[in-house]
């Protein structure tokens, strides 16, 4: 059970990264032509773990794991690609997300990639999973740091809006009572021109 649900897991943190970000940036709001590429994208990925799952039960360990590296690999440009595209928004609380980004898919291509190449897989002496824990371990820290950022943001943004409600509150506070001003000196005007018409007609 091991090595099948390890194949289908070296997928499946894609599908879930990418719609945390989602949701993280709010790109259904900001952006939503890249929001529904993006979707596609997870569904592609997990029609792909779907995929690998029925080839290892086939027995086919070797043509499952081409599969998953170079579906990886596919992934690992994509997300260089949306890295790239957030980072030209200028939004400081996309750079939190996209430092993590940096950190965590760069650390799970790496144990994926470095045991492929044979000048390095023979120097390799410690667990490559250390390398996708080092690189998660960094991506927590400034996701923490984003969302510590995302919340002070928003309370700020909420006490802007409360302010400008009371700024716009006192002008139509304002407007009131210069309409009531001009209300009653048109009031203290008809009643002095009806009282000089009677007036003149007593006399």
């Amino acid at each position: 059970m091991v090595p099948y649900m390890n194949d289908v897991l070296l997928i499946l943190p894609f599908f879930f990264y990418l719609r945390f970000s989602r949701y993280f940036i709010g790109t259904a709001e900001l952006y939503p032509q890249m929001d529904k590429q993006i979707k596609i994208v997870e569904y592609i990925i997990l029609a792909m773990a779907f995929i690998v799952a029925l080839l290892i039960p086939l027995d086919e360990p070797y043509l499952a794991m081409i599969i998953i590296t170079i579906f990886i690999q596919l992934l690992f440009l994509y997300s260089v690609w949306l890295i790239r595209f957030f980072y030209l928004r200028r939004n400081k609380l996309i750079r939190f997300l996209l430092i993590a980004s940096v950190f965590a898919v760069t650390g799970h291509f790496l144990a994926i990639t470095l045991p492929l190449i044979p000048q390095v897989s023979s120097y390799l002496t410690f667990d490559l999973l250390n390398i996708t824990m080092i690189g998660l371990a960094f991506e927590i820290f400034f996701f923490n740091t984003g969302l510590g950022y995302k919340a002070k943001f928003e309370q700020e943004e909420k006490l802007k809006a409360q302010a400008e409600v009371i700024n716009q509150y006192a002008q139509n506070q304002k407007i009131q009572l210069q309409l009531e001003g001009m209300r009653d000196k048109i009031a203290n005007d008809l009643h002095d021109d009806v009282g000089s018409t009677l007036s003149s007609i007593v006399l």
